[in-house]
């Protein structure tokens, strides 16, 4: 359910900026007049507290752990204010200004995620797209992957620490996020590194002390659990027979 101030004056702030469009389509759509979204309402404490529980504290898209000088970016995944087809577009305005407040477009990312995604939203086909309040949703084809209504892992799969696509869909995420950006698959591979050695000690059975062998097959165990980093590239590694297994 969504938190309380999402329901009463974040429902209110988005009749308002569509009774606004509907009085200045032409400006809005020209970029000479844009909406003035209120984060206190789309990123109060509460709606951001309540989709860092549901993402396990983890980033939507690369599933990097939230620290706390770094407690993650509110991500639109309909972009509110402007959206692109291609990065190498124009941006085209106004984005979809009637999702702002809505909980089910909104997640937590990573800074680098978000910045990378920006206003990004590219459909499988253009003329589709819904540009205002007005228009059929319904008729989009996403090419991005939401985190929050499906199932990466059939999209995208992980050999060693190196992302790859299943789908076309998956191969469009990988790249409007930068997934196989170098700095992540470096701390993808440390933490693959991390979990072949625990696999190491795990498989030694009776030949060491009991402890460390239990110990090892918790940890392995975990690391494959909703709320660990890297959980998907985890199950890929730990259980590439089972990686779409739900917990």
């Amino acid at each position: 359910m969504a938190p309380g101030i999402l329901q009463d004056p974040g429902k209110r702030e988005g009749k308002t900026n569509c009774e606004s469009y509907d009085c200045h389509s032409d400006e809005y759509r020209s970029g000479s007049m844009t909406f003035k979204f209120k984060d206190r309402i789309y990123a109060h404490d509460s709606v951001k507290n309540a989709l860092l529980e549901a993402q396990h504290s983890k980033c939507c898209y690369c599933e990097s752990k939230f620290r706390g000088q770094s407690p993650g970016d509110m991500e639109h995944f309909r972009p509110k204010g402007a959206v692109q087809q291609e990065r190498s577009e124009k941006k085209e305005y106004p984005g979809y200004y009637w999702l702002a407040y809505s909980w089910e477009n909104l997640l937590v990312s990573c800074s680098s995620c978000n910045s990378k995604k920006s206003t990004l939203f590219p459909l499988s086909d253009p003329e589709a797209r819904a540009r205002s309040h007005r228009d059929d949703m319904g008729a989009e084809r996403p090419l991005l992957v939401d985190p929050a209504s499906e199932e990466p892992r059939q999209h995208i799969r992980f050999r060693g620490p190196e992302i790859e696509p299943l789908t076309k869909r998956g191969r469009e995420t990988i790249q409007v996020l930068r997934l196989d950006r170098s700095g992540l698959e470096e701390d993808r591979r440390e933490k693959l590194d991390s979990l072949d050695k625990l696999k190491l000690i795990a498989g030694l059975g009776e030949k060491v002390d009991r402890e460390p062998v239990e110990q090892a097959r918790k940890l392995l165990e975990g690391a494959v659990l909703p709320d660990a980093k890297y959980s998907s590239m985890a199950r890929c590694f730990l259980k590439p027979d089972n990686a779409l297994e739900e917990n």
